[in-house]
């Protein structure tokens, strides 16, 4: 994850910033993509595993980098 600002970025239970919020996470966090994504208000929102926690959640693309 990056480009918070270094405020971290919520991880949601469905896609969309109304979504109930799981958790926050900070920059730098590494994260597994399922394959999931889904538009929602104009926005790309790609589910995702948090690989320490076990748990899945959505996440804005627009905080997401690729690693190899």
């Amino acid at each position: 994850m990056a480009n918070t600002g270094g405020s971290g970025v919520t991880v949601r239970a469905e896609p969309g910033s109304q979504a109930a919020a799981m958790l926050t996470l900070r920059d730098g966090t590494r994260l597994n993509l399922t394959g999931q994504e889904q538009t929602v208000a104009a926005r790309l929102w790609r589910e995702v595993e948090v690989p320490d926690r076990g748990q899945t959640g959505w996440v804005s693309s627009e905080y997401l980098t690729l690693q190899p």
